[in-house]
């Protein structure tokens, strides 16, 4: 979608640091992303009624995101949220929110709380905490020692992550996101789904970059063959 060009602001850009183990720092530059309006998605949200999935993040206007989800809502699309950069959240945004999926250091910053030192200990007690606020489903991401996926409908499970050598982990939660959404609409469960985006972002950190790292769907499949039986 093109909305349009910005007189006053530069292009929205990130900037990344890597370490030696592949973790990444990153500091965002909103520029003209901050200026995404809500008249702008509603003079474009025919757009919306041929989507499957809308996916959201914080790098536009909160404002912006809250008429985004009150689209969807009525338009009965199920939204899934990255809370990235992470803020607190009101309860009138996140219970409109099918799927929240924030990495465990934005599910600390949202919920104020401290890491524990045992990641499926600590993804459950974030997803609760998280479920409790109002979306409906949470996916906890916890980079190399996988995910924790919480349901609506009761389903707690600890997705482990696919074992690769870690270059760059940009883009990896990205990747997590979008193969996840599109195991969703494939029908794929929740599980099957979580599972499907591991190899996606376990490729991904494989590769320097954003863009560029991202797999195809031969690429995930292939993985999926050679490590069939590695990963469940």
């Amino acid at each position: 979608m093109r909305i349009g060009r910005s007189a006053s602001s530069s292009s929205g850009a990130a900037f990344i640091v890597t370490d030696q183990a592949g973790e990444n720092t990153i500091v965002v530059v909103g520029g003209a992303n901050q200026e995404l309006r809500p008249e702008d998605i509603v003079a474009h949200e025919d757009l919306m009624r041929h989507a499957g999935m809308i996916l959201l993040q914080l790098e536009i206007p909160l404002a912006t995101v809250e008429v985004t989800l009150n689209l969807a809502l009525e338009y009965h699309l199920p939204v899934m949220l990255d809370p990235a950069p992470p803020q607190p959240l009101p309860r009138s945004i996140l219970e409109k929110v099918a799927w929240l999926t924030p990495n465990e250091t934005e599910a600390h910053i949202m919920l104020d709380c401290k890491r524990d030192d045992d990641p499926e200990k600590d993804g459950r007690r974030c997803a609760e905490q998280l479920l409790s606020l109002g979306p409906r489903n949470v996916v906890v991401k916890l980079g190399a020692q996988g995910s924790y996926l919480a349901t609506g409908d009761g389903v707690r499970k600890m997705i482990p992550a696919a074992k690769v050598a870690a270059i760059d982990s940009t883009a990896g939660g990205d990747a997590y996101n979008a193969a996840f959404a599109v195991g969703l609409l494939e029908g794929k469960s929740p599980s099957d789904a979580a599972y499907f985006a591991s190899i996606a972002a376990a490729i991904s950190v494989t590769r320097e970059g954003a863009q560029r790292s991202l797999a195809t769907r031969e690429e995930v499949s292939d993985f999926m063959t050679l490590r069939k039986g590695q990963i469940q």
